[in-house]
Order: structure tokens, then sequence, then C-alpha cells
């Protein structure tokens, strides 16, 4: 208990410090990549992952870059037949929104998102990222990938290689026999990195000196939620099973086919329908 107190100790005084208004400006370009994503298949991950990011970054605003009427989109797949406009957002929010969905910004939702979306929309991102003053040209992120955390930190052309970079790890350890210390302009370098507590997140920050000026990148990894709780979904799957009305069989093919059990009011299956339609 003492280790998780000094764990989340450090991370409130790390956070604070963290200034990424960037990632907020440029996640609508990962999310619209996950939102493409549900309306394709309508997988219930990515509608979770959706959920976050709205409540995190919805303000009935169009400052963020791709923001404003898309994050209205969004709110469309969770609005149950109310009129899709920013005063009903914003009421759904306020009945909806748990303090942990409002915590996921900043990089935090990126990293969420990322995990979600293939390469091309990362590089649409990056590119965002990249041309935002705040970021100075340095941009770094993480992918998931089987226990390991793949780091890709890249230099935009223009601002000269990277020096001297000095790592900062908050709940994580590195993979690789060395940190790098240079980055060329119009390249990257990666780093495999591990969590050392899972329940807790973890963070990093990377500093250097280009040509005129000092970069910097921190990136916040957020616990993993926990989909089959944050899934009304999966809640229907499961709670159809433990009180027997369907089989672990019938489990695993509903999943595969991203549909739910129906249960009237007398707890019999009545049907099963698409996840799309579950809130």
């Amino acid at each position: 208990m003492l280790k998780k107190l000094i764990i989340l100790s450090a991370l409130s005084v790390f956070i604070s410090d963290l200034k990424a208004d960037y990632y907020d400006r440029c996640n609508a370009i990962l999310a619209k990549g996950v939102y493409n994503t549900y309306i394709q298949t309508g997988d219930s991950k990515s509608k979770v992952n959706l959920k976050k990011w709205l409540c995190s970054s919805f303000e009935g605003s169009t400052s963020r870059a791709g923001g404003g009427k898309f994050e209205v989109d969004v709110f469309d797949i969770f609005s149950s037949g109310m009129e899709t406009n920013s005063q009903n957002a914003d009421q759904w929010k306020r009945s909806h929104c748990t303090s942990d969905d409002y915590a996921y910004e900043g990089s935090k939702a990126s990293h969420l998102l990322i995990q979600d979306v293939n390469k091309d929309v990362v590089n649409a991102w990056k590119e965002c990222v990249t041309k935002d003053e705040e970021s100075k040209g340095l941009t770094c992120y993480v992918k998931e990938q089987d226990q390991a955390l793949i780091l890709t930190a890249s230099v935009k052309y223009g601002i000269g290689d990277v020096k001297n970079i000095k790592f900062e790890f908050l709940n994580l350890q590195k993979n690789s026999s060395e940190l790098f210390e240079t980055i060329r302009q119009g390249g990257e370098k990666r780093l495999i990195l591990r969590k050392n507590d899972l329940s807790q997140e973890s963070i990093l920050s990377l500093n250097g000196t280009a040509d005129y000026l000092d970069v910097g990148c921190d990136y916040v990894i957020g616990i993993k939620p926990d989909y089959a709780l944050d899934n009304p979904c999966e809640r229907a799957r499961l709670d159809a099973y433990s009180k027997g009305k369907i089989l672990q069989e019938t489990v695993v093919t509903l999943r595969k086919l991203n549909m739910a059990p129906l249960i009237d009011k007398s707890d019999n299956v009545v049907g099963y329908s698409f996840c799309k339609y579950f809130n």
C-alpha cells in the first residue's frame, strides 16, 4: 500500500508539470480513425475508447483539430434517440461520464486511441502534433505489443538533430540495452519499455537540444480500461451467462458476432442484438 501511495504521489507531481495541449488539439484525428472502425464493425472496445475521448474532450467547441461537429457525430453513438447537438451532449456527459472517463485527456487519450487505429492514422496524428508550435517538432508515442511498450520518438525537418537526450521514467523500465542520445532531423528512434506496476499509470519524458531550441515531449500511459465492466454489451452477455440463460459457448459466439442477448423483465432471453445498439 505504501508503495502505491508513493507512486500516486509522484504521478500527481509529475502530471501537474505536464503541458501538452497539442495532444488534445490533435486527438480528434485518432478519434476519427476509431470512429470509422466502430461504424464499420460495431466493435465494443472502440465504443469504450470513444466514450473516454468524448467525455474528456467535448466542450461544444471547434478549437481542437477536427473537433466540433465531429464530436457531436461521436455523441450520436451514445445519444439513445436524443437530438445530437452540443447542449444534449453536455447533458449526456453529466449523466454518463465517470470521473475515470473525464481523466482521459492529452497524451493519455492519445495512447488509448493509438492502440485502436492503423499506421496511416497515427502518421496523420503525428503530422498534426509535429506542426504544432508547442511541440517544437519532437513527437513521442507508445504502441502496446504483447507485454511490451514500444516507444517511438521522431523529429521533424528544419530544427536540426536533437542531441543530449535525457529520459525520465515513472513506473517504467527499459528493456533495451541502451538509451539513445540523438535523433536525426526527419528520423525516429524506438525503445522497448515495460510497466513496473500494471495497476498504476506510467509517465515518460524526453528532453534534448536542437540547433536553436530546447525540445521535449511528455507522455502518459493510463491504466487499460476494463472493457468488460465499461461495456454494456459484454455486461449483458456475462449477466445472462451468470443467470444460466445462455451457455459459455454462446458467450464466445456472441463476442465474435459483436452481439448480446436481449433479456425481458422476467429474465428470459427474447432475442439477440448487435452491440452498436446497446447503450
